[in-house]
């Protein structure tokens, strides 16, 4: 599993991963303390080896190699309106955008960050995503979970 921490009066923002029982807990990335960059969205990229994720306030969405624990930018835009959610469906990055009380869903292709488009636009400050398909074999937990509901 995999977390984010914001600043506080004694500790940098950083991302962590641990075993899912708890075990095994190491520090990913250590950001530079301020209380409003702290690491949001996580999203993982198993392909790659990569964990995405965006820094509050900020105009980018950055990863961490898993391999190497080099940080690297992965899309910056003058025109973003502070990014905070993240979320990889096949060859795309989505993100969630917003400020205040409007916000945005865009998507980017996933390896070269080209290509950005604006999916949904007019919402009420979205915060997270998270991609369903029920195409895909390797949710069968939450299609029988989604099943169920139904």
């Amino acid at each position: 599993m995999y977390w984010s921490e914001g600043a506080n009066g004694f500790n940098n923002p950083k991302i962590e991963r641990a075993d899912m029982d708890g075990t095994n807990r190491k520090v990913i990335i250590t950001l530079s303390f301020s209380f409003f960059r702290s690491p949001n969205g996580l999203a993982l990229d198993k392909e790659h080896n990569r964990l995405y994720y965006v820094v509050g306030r900020s105009n980018e969405i950055s990863f961490v190699s898993l391999s190497t624990n080099t940080r690297s930018t992965f899309l910056t835009r003058s025109s973003f309106s502070y990014p905070k959610g993240v979320a990889l469906h096949a060859s795309y990055i989505y993100w969630t955008e917003g400020r205040g009380q409007s916000g945005t869903v865009y998507r980017a292709e996933r390896v070269s960050g080209g290509n950005v488009q604006k999916i949904v636009d007019n919402l009420g400050g979205p915060e997270d995503i998270c991609v369903y398909d029920a195409n895909d074999t390797r949710q069968t937990g939450t299609r029988n979970i989604l099943q169920k509901i139904k």
